[in-house]
Parts: structure tokens; sequence; C-alpha cells
């Protein structure tokens, strides 16, 4: 609780950039999977792409007002790799809620998304964007 106290303008913040980033992985998973026909779980790794690299300008530059030019690679290697473990969970829980449990693959993946949420923004504070 003590962390939602202390940062809750960045976890609103983060909040935010967090949906555009759902809608862009969304738009960018359904856009691959339904017209250009590729496996849900290729697109949606392209969609990730996509995603964590507009979060990670957005949160940079927004959430958490980073201004420094000199650390932007390494930066990006945290905030990527950060982004890299809670992706692994979120294909896991997609894969999972869509194979096992029946769950439509738009809807499993919101479901995974709320989840690797919190792993993002600790990993991002806490490492990424630490000052």
């Amino acid at each position: 609780m003590d962390l939602l106290k202390r940062n809750f303008r960045y976890i609103i913040r983060f909040g935010v950039v967090g949906l555009s980033g759902t809608a862009i992985h969304l738009i960018v998973l359904f856009l691959l999977t339904e017209f250009a026909g590729i496996y849900y779980i290729f697109s949606a790794i392209f969609a990730f792409l996509v995603a964590v690299t507009s979060n990670f300008l957005f949160n940079k530059f927004w959430t958490f007002k980073e201004t420094s030019k000199g650390k932007n690679f390494n930066r990006y290697s945290i905030f990527f790799v950060t982004a890299m473990i809670a992706f692994v969970i979120n294909v896991s829980l997609l894969y999972f809620f869509t194979e096992f449990v029946g769950i439509n693959y738009l809807i499993a993946q919101l479901f995974a998304i709320m989840f690797s949420f919190w792993i993002n923004f600790i990993g991002s504070k806490r490492f990424a964007f630490r000052r």
C-alpha cells in the first residue's frame, strides 16, 4: 500500500500510457491476425514490439519526465528487459486462457495485460527510470 501512496501520480500516468499501449497492441494484434492471416501468437509478438516502444517513449517524456539524453539506450534496454519478462508471462497467460479455458484471444489478452501491468510498473519505476 505504501507503494501506491508514494507513487500515485506515476501509477495514474503509467496506467494511461498502458491503456494507449494496450490499444496499440490490440489493434496491431487484431489487424495482423484477422486481415494478414498471421497466427495470433506471432501477431502478439509484433504487436508487443510496437506497443513497448510507444510506451517507452510516453513513459520517458510524460510519466517519469526523463530529460537526459545520455542514457537512452541503457534505459530502453532495461525497460525492454522488464517488458520482456512481463511479455513472457503475458503470452503464457494469453495461450493458457485461449487454448485451455476457451476465452476469445482478444479478451484473454486483456486479462494478461492487466496482470503484467504491475510487473512493468515496478520494473520501470525501480530500474529503467530510477532517478
